[in-house]
């Protein structure tokens, strides 16, 4: 009796609430906030096209953002609950490999066509500029891409690039602004560079954010590494908001 108390004890001390609706969760979404999650994924057998500096890229996302979603992705970047990251990245895993599944030819899947010699593509996290993580603690971009590579095998390059320039918040900018808020604001990072000496035909990229909005920040990215003649081979996002 003792024992089973100790443990009841235990087990109440031990559980955190569910950062969503801050009832008990296990073990760490509850299951009202689970479903309502999911919810928001939409199933997607093929990558859209968007337009980004001058060209087109493939985009893989998990959903929409709204709803339970855009909550989640608050809470992860701005309340401090970086395991948030973790069921993030393995939904856009499963996205991402659900529409590469989606797209095989015969015994030949989109992985081999778009990657000479069946080379994996290198997932690169939208980077922050180092005065922001530091008083974030954390990217999310790069939590979230490291649960991604975890899932579906994909090497990551966690300072594939760098941000230069300390920017203001997007989210509170219109599209122009967006645009020459993110102009010059980013280089390729030292992993980058030091992969691409040393590989002989390097792979592609695959550039990984939480939220694709207007496309102003991967556009001033895929300058950088078009300029550097680095091609891209797509674009994954948790989630994309609606125009």
């Amino acid at each position: 009796m003792a024992l089973q108390t100790l443990n009841s004890f235990l087990n109440l001390f031990l559980s955190s609430p569910c950062p969503l609706c801050q009832r008990t969760g296990q073990p760490l979404l509850c299951q009202d906030c689970q479903q309502q999650l999911q919810d928001c994924h939409q199933s997607h057998p093929s990558a859209q096209p968007v337009q980004t500096h001058r060209s087109q890229f493939p985009l893989t996302h998990w959903g929409i953002y709204a709803g339970s979603l855009k909550r989640a992705i608050a809470q992860l970047k701005y309340h401090n609950t970086p395991a948030l990251a973790d069921p993030l990245g393995k939904g856009l895993a499963k996205a991402w490999l659900q529409q590469q599944q989606s797209q095989e030819t015969g015994s030949q899947k989109l992985s081999q066509r778009l990657f000479p010699g069946g080379s994996q593509p290198w997932v690169l996290p939208v980077p922050m500029h180092l005065d922001k993580q530091r008083q974030r603690g954390f990217n999310q971009a790069e939590l979230i891409a490291r649960s991604f590579c975890r899932h579906t095998g994909l090497p990551l390059l966690a300072q594939g690039l760098q941000r230069t320039q300390a920017t203001q918040a997007q989210f509170e900018l219109s599209p122009a602004e967006r645009q020459r808020n993110v102009a010059q604001a980013f280089a390729i990072g030292p992993t980058l560079h030091q992969k691409r000496r040393q590989k002989r035909n390097p792979p592609p990229v695959l550039l990984l954010d939480d939220i694709y909005t207007t496309g102003a920040t991967i556009g001033a990215i895929a300058q950088v590494l078009t300029a550097a003649q680095i091609p891209i081979a797509g674009i994954v996002v948790v989630a994309q908001a609606m125009e």
